[in-house]
């Protein structure tokens, strides 16, 4: 264990570039929450292009199988959804719009349950508040769509890429003291006898 904690605290600085890294992405997603936006609507687009090529390829491949008229089928819908996204992007950011509105709404709705579930126990005004601000953010979706699909799955994924490189970075500083301490704890104290 402690081989790999010093291996790891050797990496250290790598992990505080990788944060810097997605902290500038996070800002960037604030800054221009638009483009931010379009940009995940066309990696959909590829992602679901891609992704509808290789299970065409596969229902080729396993041809004579179990199934397989559903794997083709799942290959074209998938295919066409991703042309479609890239052919149409801003119908693409409405489509992660929608998907995102009815994620903070069922997530609101999952959460209070679990929130009133908890109720007597310590703490649980806290999942009452992610309920409530999941509610929030579905119900501003709702009240501003189409606007919303503009800039707030940019902005949101901003926001994601800023946390994560804060966690990043914070990881990196602990990683950077523990490795300083393994290596204090590892070095064996000097021989007094030869300094006198």
């Amino acid at each position: 264990m402690k081989t790999s904690s010093i291996q790891m605290g050797r990496n250290w600085g790598w992990f505080l570039a990788a944060g810097i890294a997605f902290c500038l992405a996070g800002l960037a997603a604030f800054l221009w929450p638009v483009a931010s936006t379009l940009s995940l609507a066309f990696a959909l687009g590829v992602f679901f292009t891609v992704g509808g090529a290789i299970a065409l390829i596969q229902a080729f491949r396993l041809r004579g199988e179990s199934g397989n008229g559903w794997r083709a089928f799942h290959g074209i819908a998938a295919l066409v959804a991703g042309i479609l996204m890239l052919r149409y992007p801003a119908g693409g950011m409405l489509g992660v719009a929608i998907a995102m509105t009815f994620y903070f709404l069922v997530s609101a709705a999952a959460k209070g349950v679990i929130a009133l579930g908890m109720r007597p126990e310590q703490g649980w005004g806290w999942a009452m508040a992610s309920a409530v601000a999941s509610l929030c953010l579905g119900i501003y979706m709702i009240a501003t769509f189409p606007v919303s699909a503009l800039w707030v799955p940019g902005f949101l994924l901003g926001l994601d890429f800023a946390v994560h490189g804060s966690s990043l970075i914070g990881f990196s500083l602990t990683l950077r003291k523990a490795r300083h301490l393994l290596q204090q704890s590892t070095t064996p104290p000097p021989d007094l006898r030869r300094v006198a």
